[in-house]
């Protein structure tokens, strides 16, 4: 069974809601069914199916499970993501610290094994953009950058820097490598740490707020949930609470569970209940895949 789906069915299950609902997952990994590691995704969930219909833009996952403690590998790839071959010219913060050399020679890596190691994980995007900003290096423990970058935005709220949120049959394609663009350059121009913080954490609540209002539309689906460890962070749990609340959209979120990977198997034990209860059946349709 799929890990993000896990995610939600959890909350789905203390709130006794079998489905449909919307879904937004956000955390540091898990794997997906296309072979790529997920971390910011949008669910159609029932107990025992699940249909992805939004998720971040991809990158690489640079150094494999390493990208989670060396928060400098995150940041190189959302540098080479957001400049390609000129981010030697806007290196700021945790990466101007390592070895030039050693830098380039990760971020020009192109083998056939490193190809297939994308990501679209939230919880890397944050460790990368606290690192850019000087406030976290490495995660001497699990969530470290992101607590740093969270405290650096609690002290500043404001406007969201540009964010992208593309939208094709499949469904609807994040990207904060525009956020990213804008980040850097007020960090090479010594704008205020808290500052870019709080910018950030706003568009991520924005791009995830729009990209559920989105799939709210074309759905129809109006009971939203959120789990994974992003939301952990009070600051974008909140905010994004506040968004999806101010659309008129009812939000589901952990009472006596929570958001990681502690309570995930509650999810999985309702999923594998429901699949084998499905295998039982003799009559009755499967549930069909949303046309988006």
């Amino acid at each position: 069974m799929q890990h993000h789906h896990a995610h939600a069915m959890t909350i789905m299950a203390e709130h006794d809601v079998c489905g449909p609902v919307l879904a937004l997952v956000c955390d540091g990994a898990g794997f997906g069914s296309d072979g790529t590691i997920w971390g910011c995704e949008l669910l159609v969930c029932r107990e025992e199916t699940f249909q992805r219909v939004g998720h971040h833009a991809t990158f690489p996952l640079l150094g494999g499970d390493l990208a989670a403690v060396q928060t400098w590998r995150p940041a190189l790839a959302l540098l080479r993501a957001a400049f390609g071959n000129d981010w030697k010219n806007h290196v700021t913060g945790g990466v101007a610290s390592i070895k030039t050399n050693e830098a380039e020679w990760l971020a020009g890596r192109r083998t056939a094994a490193e190809a297939h190691l994308q990501t679209s994980s939230l919880g890397r995007l944050f460790d990368g953009v606290s690192c850019l900003l000087g406030l976290c290096d490495r995660n001497e423990y699990e969530g470290q950058a992101a607590v740093a970058l969270q405290r650096a935005a609690e002290v500043w709220t404001g406007a969201p820097y540009a964010y992208e949120t593309l939208v094709d049959v499949r469904g609807v394609r994040m990207s904060l490598i525009p956020c990213v663009r804008a980040l850097v350059a007020d960090a090479q121009q010594r704008r205020s740490v808290a500052e870019i913080a709080g910018r950030f954490h706003e568009t991520v609540a924005r791009m995830l707020t729009s990209a559920a209002q989105i799939m709210v539309d074309r759905t129809g689906i109006r009971l939203i949930v959120l789990s994974g460890g992003c939301f952990v962070n009070e600051l974008l749990r909140e905010r994004v609470i506040a968004q999806l609340a101010g659309l008129g959209l009812d939000v589901l979120t952990p009472r006596r569970t929570s958001f990681g990977d502690d309570s995930l198997a509650l999810g999985q034990a309702v999923i594998g209940a429901a699949w084998l209860a499905s295998q039982r059946r003799v009559d009755g349709p499967t549930p069909a895949r949303i046309p988006l």
